[in-house]
């Protein structure tokens, strides 16, 4: 059946919206359970020994070695979100109104549809050039060292 809600301005971008999260959700949990299963219960024990209360304990251990786990995710859901093609396309096909329409779906729809491979080329470029800065600026604020 035709879902005529998907044709209309707000209720599009939402829809989207909303299966972007749902879709999302699960990966960033698993991957900050991850995170945090892999923090001893060492320390945990000796902050408790040293007084620290429950926020102490979050602000000074979890938060901290958790920080990867969150560059992970945040740069994975970022990346995801900067070249977005297949929810748009599935579900909209970039409109109403080219509302819904993304960098990545630009560029497919210059490549695909209007056979115009450089300006296509060019976007992609872009949108790489894009998530390495957007990766970068994780790394510096996150503090994140990485070994290479």
């Amino acid at each position: 059946p035709h879902l005529t809600w998907l044709s209309t301005l707000p209720w599009a971008q939402f829809a989207i919206v909303i299966v972007d999260v749902w879709q999302q959700v699960p990966f960033v949990g698993i991957v900050l359970l991850a995170g945090l299963q892999a923090i001893p219960d060492e320390y945990y024990e000796a902050a408790r020994i040293d007084g620290g209360n429950a926020w102490r304990l979050f602000r000074s251990i979890t938060l901290p070695l958790l920080r990867p786990a969150i560059l992970v995710a945040g740069v994975i859901l970022t990346t995801n979100a900067v070249r977005m093609f297949d929810l748009s396309y599935a579900l909209t096909l970039g409109g109403p109104y080219a509302s819904t329409e993304t960098l990545s779906f630009f560029a497919f729809d210059r490549a695909f549809q209007a056979f115009d491979l450089p300006l296509a080329a060019a976007v992609s470029w872009f949108v790489f050039a894009v998530n390495l800065v957007i990766t970068f600026i994780f790394v510096r604020v996150l503090h994140v060292r990485i070994d290479l």
